[in-house]
């Protein structure tokens, strides 16, 4: 998909978007005004394993409890969460031509950031360029490209600002000399 002029091309910088919630994320792949779609996953729902509670049963002059259903609900959401990363993982490492790619831009609600950051290759982590929180998989491709594109003007004013500010030094100890 074509990204509009006005934001940030991604000229000469491939880079991967990387959009995850809880249980959903999207891989996009942007470089020369272009945003793609790699990958799509979507975990599966867990399984309710019934009403929530102690289970009691009693006898004559006896009662047993069981186990609260809380943990096995816990151990079935725990394993969801980590067979859907262990997807995202896979999808990540299977990048085309993933020596190229000069950026990654995360984009994850902020409780989830290290689970995600975990499954990130190694080649592809040191890339990462900025992060943001929040949940963005219902966003459209251009909306995360408008966000990067606010970052990097907002980066260039204030790189501007401290290039200016050097200048006003070097020339206050020119005068000085």
């Amino acid at each position: 998909m074509k990204i509009p002029s006005e934001n940030y091309q991604f000229s000469n910088e491939p880079s991967i978007l990387v959009v995850t919630g809880i249980r959903e994320a999207l891989i996009y792949y942007a470089r020369e005004g272009e945003v793609d779609r790699l990958s799509e996953i979507m975990a599966e729902k867990p399984e309710d394993p019934g009403k929530p509670g102690v289970f009691i049963t009693g006898g004559k002059n006896m009662i047993h409890h069981g186990a609260s259903l809380e943990d096995k609900q816990r151990k079935i959401r725990d394993k969801a969460i980590k067979n859907f990363l262990s997807e995202l993982k896979k999808d990540l490492k299977e990048i085309p031509d993933i020596d190229k790619i000069k950026s990654l831009y995360l984009f994850t609600p902020e409780p989830f950031e290290g689970s995600v950051l975990e499954e990130i290759p190694a080649k592809l982590k040191k890339k990462i360029e900025n992060t943001f929180y929040g949940n963005y998989t219902n966003k459209h491709p251009i909306d995360l490209v408008k966000k990067i594109t606010t970052v990097k003007n907002k980066k260039k004013e204030d790189l501007t600002e401290e290039e200016a500010r050097e200048i006003l030094k070097l020339k206050r100890q020119n005068r000085a000399k």
